[in-house]
């Protein structure tokens, strides 16, 4: 089978290789593609935080267990660690134990998370001595998410596989500036110059925004050379939060509260954008599902706790997340996770 992308490069980047995840995605039952929503922007603990809306999409994903899930940051509103008026319910500490508490019965249908610039305020406040995704997955129960260090983006392929063969979807995500709120389609061609992906994704908007770009290509197919036609997809994804007060105060525009759903194609280079509320999933008023899962998740028990064990050598807490070690901040003692009580 065809590639998606064929790139002939003079430089090979082989440190590079350790910053792409590879996840296969499985196929819908009785259909060609498999499908992932991207979920950001939740915002969670501000006033505004559109809960009622989110827990209809969990519900859904829980429904469909092919459905695998990307998380594109901002999970947390993380107020009190800016200088931003606090619109905020809760303290992180509540908003991380709610996010854990939502997320934790579809948490193995979960792939990926990355910082958005709201997580990355905690991470700049405690000098990254916690890494916060690290720490969500850890409580989560699924040391399979990949995560990305805050301000840094992920290269996913995404693999699918009929029988013994299989197909490749090379994506970049990553959660954006603050100069995509004023010019969109600017901050994609930029990154666009950059990354020469099937699908760039971006958070941060608040908003959906979907594009495919064209340009010709040249295919090499069982000994032949074809010119093709390339399709570059760009997706902003959403959110959940209704309307906050800095937003009003700049005069942004009136989010979209949802997550859009992709389709990869296996037979066919195609990647598919799909609008769950449109076809599946009623964010209008409340419903019985809604609130049995509101109840359901509020009744999880979650020890939450922002503390890393201390270090067994010299007593510090100040312990940073590599990989399957801990060091210490100030001895750099480096020691395996589970010698350190946890595993």
């Amino acid at each position: 089978m065809k590639s998606n992308i064929i790139t002939y490069v003079g430089t090979v980047l082989d440190h590079d290789k350790e910053q792409i995840v590879v996840v296969e995605v499985p196929l819908v039952p009785g259909k060609d593609y498999g499908e992932v929503i991207f979920i950001g922007d939740l915002h969670i603990g501000h006033k505004a935080f559109a809960k009622n809306q989110l827990v209809k999409y969990l519900n859904f994903i829980k429904d469909n267990p092919h459905i695998r899930i990307i998380g594109m940051g901002d999970y947390f509103e993380a107020v009190e660690f800016s200088g931003y008026y606090q619109e905020s319910e809760k303290g992180l500490r509540e908003q991380i134990k709610d996010f854990i508490s939502l997320f934790y019965p579809v948490s193995r249908q979960i792939i990926a998370l990355i910082y958005g610039n709201h997580d990355e305020r905690f991470a700049v406040a405690s000098k990254d001595a916690i890494d916060l995704l690290d720490y969500l997955r850890l409580k989560l129960g699924n040391q399979d998410i990949a995560i990305a260090p805050p301000q840094r983006g992920l290269i996913i392929v995404i693999k699918l596989r009929k029988g013994d063969k299989y197909k490749y979807y090379p994506i970049y995500i990553h959660h954006s500036s603050t100069s995509a709120t004023i010019n969109l389609e600017s901050q994609f061609r930029r990154t666009a110059k950059n990354y020469k992906v099937p699908l760039i994704c971006h958070g941060h908007t608040h908003r959906i925004f979907w594009k495919d770009n064209t340009s010709f290509s040249v295919s090499y197919i069982n000994g032949e050379f074809y010119r093709s036609i390339l399709r570059q997809y760009w997706l902003s994804t959403g959110s959940f939060i209704k309307y906050a007060g800095y937003a009003e105060a700049k005069s942004m525009g009136p989010p979209d509260i949802k997550a859009p759903l992709i389709r990869f194609h296996f037979s066919k280079d195609v990647i598919e954008y799909k609008d769950p509320t449109t076809e599946w999933i009623d964010l209008h008023g409340s419903s019985k599902a809604t609130e049995e899962w509101i109840k359901e998740t509020e009744k999880i028990d979650v020890d939450v706790t922002l503390q890393r064990p201390p270090c067994p050598r010299c007593g510090s807490a100040h312990i940073i997340s590599k990989g399957v070690e801990w060091q210490c901040a100030d001895c750099h003692r480096r020691y395996m996770k589970k010698s350190i009580g946890e595993k």
